[in-house]
């Protein structure tokens, strides 16, 4: 049975517990140091009054929420805080500008929002009975993604739209970003679709629609993974790692390191099974899979390249692309 899509407001996407348990263990060490510090001041004997002693404690604890981490890649706690749970409210850390520099937009994500919203048209598409993209549309759009972009393994018949999951995931995600919309059995560009295609088009919506997979799509409806909606929330803090080494192709395991170590709490989310004893694997696997190929990869954010052999266990050097750039702009 096929999971149901979850269309979640972020960051509530981000599952309680997980965020608690994030917390605490960035508390947990901001709070052993900060003890330490005090301690050596106290020791230090240079104390007049209990003024003294609140003022060198705000002082201190201030440093340590402003100070960089060498886990979290010189952010420190205060900012990553804001990059997990204020992505697009903290502008003095990062921007998420409205409309792209480039005229064109070269990405699978592009081709198929493109191919989507221009297949509607201004008369609209008819659905079938199951309200699925008709399966003639949908072939000759797969074929023509395929040719761009040959998967290790295409599905071998495309008779429905989850057949063809990229561009399931680009119907939802424009119909959550309020470009498209149902009635009587067809699906309509809304007003909004229209005015931006005149004014920016491309240029406008993809950053629209890139915004919308982030904060209203659960990226696990795409696989068999455990769902790690905090997974999803590390999303800023993996293209800030992209915009700080992307420069240089990097082996995907050089990004799975990064967040492993950033975050070792994710590993208790992850649901014990007699296949696997350790439960790094399946995390590194699913973060791999959701960060950098269907999201950064999806997106045009990254370049992936193919550099292993094993057929059970792909291995891919990464690099950034110009688009990141454009999309994301960072000040840290």
């Amino acid at each position: 049975m096929k999971k149901k899509a979850k269309i979640i407001p972020f960051p509530n996407v981000v599952d309680k517990s997980c965020k608690e348990g994030a917390q605490e263990e960035m508390d947990s060490n901001s709070m052993q140091a900060l003890h330490d510090e005090i301690a050596q001041f106290l020791e230090g004997g240079n104390i007049t009054s209990i003024k003294d002693v609140n003022i060198k404690i705000a002082e201190l604890q201030n440093l340590q929420n402003d100070g960089a981490l060498a886990e979290f890649h010189g952010l420190s706690p205060r900012q990553m805080y804001r990059f997990l749970y204020f992505p697009f409210e903290s502008e003095e850390f990062v921007v998420f500008p409205d409309t792209l520099e480039s005229p064109r937009v070269t990405s699978r994500a592009a081709f198929l929002i493109t191919s989507l919203m221009n297949g509607i048209g201004e008369g609209g598409l008819k659905l079938t009975v199951k309200g699925n993209l008709p399966r003639k549309f949908i072939q000759e759009i797969a074929q023509g993604y395929y040719q761009q972009w040959p998967a290790r393994f295409e599905p071998l018949s495309i008779r429905t739209e989850t057949d063809f999951l990229p561009l399931h995931v680009v119907h939802l995600v424009v119909q959550l970003a309020g470009f498209i919309r149902k009635q009587k059995g067809k699906i309509f560009l809304t007003a909004k679709a229209g005015k931006t295609m005149a004014t920016g088009g491309i240029k406008v919506i993809y950053p629209q629609i890139f915004k919308a997979y982030i904060e209203k799509f659960a990226w696990s409806y795409q696989d068999g993974h455990d769902e790690l909606p905090f997974l999803q929330s590390t999303f800023l803090f993996s293209l800030y790692l992209l915009h700080r080494y992307g420069q240089e192709w990097r082996p995907h395991s050089f990004y799975e390191d990064a967040v492993v170590q950033a975050f070792p709490m994710l590993m208790d989310e992850i649901v014990p099974r007699p296949w696997h004893d350790n439960p790094e694997e399946p995390l590194r696997r699913c973060y791999s899979l959701r960060m950098l190929e269907r999201f950064a990869g999806f997106f045009g954010l990254v370049d992936l390249e193919e550099s292993g052999q094993d057929p059970l266990r792909a291995e891919w050097r990464v690099r950034a692309t110009p688009l990141l750039s454009e999309l994301v702009c960072f000040s840290v």
